[in-house]
């Protein structure tokens, strides 16, 4: 499987989408538990446009590790992108939690407080991310 994983990864660096998420899908089919294919097929899918996709994906990955900072952030990116600000909020504070020095969830999460009118919080998240980056 680790020429299938870096197949993916190869065809997703070339924005080969479609070829990547089906090679995400064949590790997934061998082994259900991966989270690095989880992940990374959300990543895909957001690619492709496809937000419920990639919110199933997302979701097993922080299912299957509920420590993994990346898979929060990307989630809550997906919830961003689907007006779900709530969502968003929950998750990636959870990615904040787990990573404090990721600026692109501190920014999203800046994105997400001031769709809600949080203009002070949002502010200070947008600190907080150009301080990380």
């Amino acid at each position: 499987m680790r020429d299938t994983a870096q197949q993916a990864a190869d065809l997703f660096k070339m924005q080969r989408y479609d070829e990547a998420s089906e090679k995400y899908q064949t590790i997934i089919d061998k082994y259900p538990e991966s989270l690095y294919a989880w992940s990374n097929l959300g990543v895909v899918r957001f690619q492709q446009g496809n937000m419920p996709e990639a919110l199933k994906a997302l979701q097993q990955a922080v299912k299957l590790a509920p420590t993994d900072g990346f898979s929060f952030s990307n989630l809550g990116i997906v919830y961003y992108q689907m007006n779900q600000y709530e969502n968003a909020i929950d998750a990636l504070e959870k990615a904040i939690a787990l990573d404090p020095t990721d600026a692109k969830s501190y920014n999203y999460l800046g994105c997400a407080c001031s769709q809600k009118g949080w203009e002070e919080e949002a502010e200070k998240k947008f600190r907080k991310a150009m301080d990380l980056d």
